[in-house]
């Protein structure tokens, strides 16, 4: 790894100050946007934004409709948040991973495969989807006692995370469409 970034160092470095010569013509020109593949970016990057734009805006309407009820709700709110966060991490590893894996595939015309790994995808997904709903279900208390050690809002996060155990198992398979679309650049109804 350290030659590998000692040669991207090298590269760099010979680009911008011409002290070494490279094995092939590359000069600071070439070094531009191309409008049709900026276009492109933007067709898959804009949709995805606004999609996680809406997602943190609901998550701070939910914050401040908590936060008119009390200090002990807000603050279980904000620890269950914080473990919600966690939670997720799983389902959304499957929709980055499966968005990834499907691009690749769809564009080695290889569809079948691409249909394939969504339901593998959804299959495990919902699997581990039902461990950290479990997990949220069984032990928020415990998972909450990660951010606080107050009982009162220890308690409060458990309940909160009681009721959020099923959007594990939901958000997991949903989070695999998403995925399969973004993949397929499916992003428009």
């Amino acid at each position: 790894m350290p030659q590998l970034r000692l040669r991207g160092q090298r590269f760099v470095f010979a680009v911008f100050y011409k002290q070494e010569k490279l094995p092939f013509e590359f000069s600071k020109k070439y070094i531009r946007l191309d409008g049709e593949y900026v276009g492109k970016i933007l067709k898959v990057g804009v949709p995805i934004a606004l999609q996680e734009m809406l997602v943190q805006f609901s998550f701070l309407f939910i914050q401040v409709i908590v936060n008119s009820m009390g200090v002990m709700e807000s603050a279980a709110v904000g620890v269950a948040e914080k473990v919600c966060v966690f939670l997720m991490l799983t389902a959304s590893a499957y929709m980055q991973s499966i968005s990834v894996f499907v691009a690749q595939n769809n564009g080695a015309g290889k569809m079948q495969r691409s249909v394939r790994a969504l339901s593998y995808g959804i299959k495990t997904a919902l699997a581990a989807g039902a461990v950290m709903g479990a997990l949220a279900f069984l032990k928020g208390d415990m998972l909450a006692s990660v951010f606080s050690g107050q009982g009162q809002v220890m308690t409060y996060a458990h309940r909160y995370l009681k009721a959020y155990a099923i959007d594990c198992l939901l958000t997991a398979v949903l989070f695999c469409f998403v995925g399969f679309f973004n993949g397929c650049g499916k992003l428009f109804l």
